[in-house]
């Protein structure tokens, strides 16, 4: 089975109108976010990586461009269980949800994500890389899945065992702009998780 598998959140992103974007097309890297993805793919430029997989949302496959321009030959594999949460809150500006509000707690429509619905896909995600025809290929390397703060967070608070709720997923556990959470595992289910701060 595979036993290295780093989970990043994609790297910052052009906002100047502090849209809640979600799933959202067409929102890109920042400057500043090309340089951060940048130093994530130094980051990575030296280790073994078998299988690189991403958000489809242009964020996160930019960032993931970033990591496989150190991997001669590495393809960019898509999935949608790395997606950004579904949520009917996408195209209101920041400045008009309460502060208080959450999309979690509060949901505005029937098929809004829950944080269980998040981390059900997640997790079963995970359980393909580890379990499905890919972990064949990539058992003697590492793989990245490049994704978003929220289902990142969501995925560690379940595997940890802490409640799925969004305390949970607020101060140390929240996932920074371009970090990596690594699960490395060994001879049982649970992996050991450690969280690096790339780019700041």
């Amino acid at each position: 089975m595979v036993r290295v598998i780093h989970f990043v959140r994609h790297c910052d992103v052009e906002n100047l109108e502090g849209i809640v974007y979600g799933r959202l097309a067409g929102f890109q890297l920042s400057a500043v976010g090309r340089g951060q993805a940048d130093r994530l793919g130094e980051y990575f430029a030296e280790r073994q990586i078998t299988a690189l997989f991403s958000s489809p949302l242009l964020r996160a496959t930019q960032t993931a461009r970033a990591i496989r321009s150190h991997h001669s030959g590495l393809m960019i594999r898509t999935s949608r269980r790395l997606q950004e949460v579904r949520t009917s809150y996408q195209g209101l500006r920041e400045k008009d949800v309460p502060a208080s509000v959450n999309m979690f707690d509060n949901p505005r429509d029937a098929s809004d994500e829950s944080i269980a619905d998040v981390y059900r896909r997640m997790e079963k995600f995970l359980d393909w890389l580890r379990r499905g025809s890919v972990a064949q290929v990539c058992q003697k390397g590492e793989i990245i899945c490049v994704s978003h703060q929220a289902p990142i967070a969501i995925l560690r608070a379940g595997l940890e065992d802490r409640p799925l709720v969004v305390t949970s997923l607020r101060g140390p556990h929240e996932p920074k702009k371009g970090s990596v959470t690594t699960l490395t595992f060994q001879a049982s289910d649970t992996p050991a998780i450690s969280y690096h701060d790339v780019v700041s």
